[in-house]
């Protein structure tokens, strides 16, 4: 076993389980950012000597991919996206080709998006978008859902490329909302039962 794997293993197994979910997760998305990088840099390397084969392997791996990917230019105008971006947001990709990357961002937040992509072109680095406030995207039919998204920029011939990772956490926030939606009912029966509730635990007793 490599360094780097056990180094990974060791990490994995002094997880709490609770965390475990989101770090492999997380391993996911970084495994997928770094293949479609190497993808990219290989088939720009050796273009003219194999072309096909390598521009294969790299339109498969993003069609293959679990999340939706849209790629798009230094102006922010879209140039590639897979098939999950398709399903997700209900466009035909000839439909996206050539727009506006905000046409997938509701219009409330389009203002802002524009200046904070800018800022990312200039300056493009391997990171998350949007740390600590809530993402949604924008499905053809004007309908909204939340959303993960993580960036990085791909060096073309001429220019720089953006790759935008995105992740549908519907999911998670519909169990987030249940799990608030419990503990507020289980609350509000706590706090109107008639008599003295005790509840015990390793630690200590509280009553209610």
């Amino acid at each position: 076993m490599s360094a780097c794997a056990l180094g990974v293993f060791v990490c994995v197994a002094w997880l709490p389980l609770s965390s475990l979910s989101s770090f492999l997760s997380g391993i996911a998305l970084v495994a997928l950012l770094v293949n479609l990088i190497c993808c990219f840099l290989v088939y720009k390397t050796h273009k003219h000597a194999s072309s096909k084969h390598t521009d294969y392997r790299f339109q498969s791996l993003l069609e293959h991919a679990p999340d939706a990917i849209v790629i798009i230019n230094n102006l922010g105008e879209i140039v590639m996206v897979n098939q999950q971006t398709e399903q997700w947001f209900g466009y035909q990709r000839a439909e996206l080709l050539g727009q506006a990357l905000e046409i997938l961002v509701p219009e409330r937040f389009r203002a802002k998006h524009r200046t904070y992509r800018n800022h990312y072109i200039e300056q493009p680095t391997l990171r998350p978008m949007g740390v600590g406030i809530e993402l949604f995207g924008l499905r053809k039919n004007n309908s909204e859902f939340p959303v993960e998204i993580s960036l990085s920029p791909l060096s073309g011939e001429n220019e720089t490329l953006v790759s935008c990772f995105i992740r549908d956490i519907t999911w998670r926030k519909q169990i987030e909302q249940a799990r608030f939606d419990a503990q507020k009912q289980y609350q509000d029966l706590v706090d109107n039962v008639p008599v003295g509730v005790f509840l015990r635990t390793q630690a200590a007793q509280h009553a209610y």
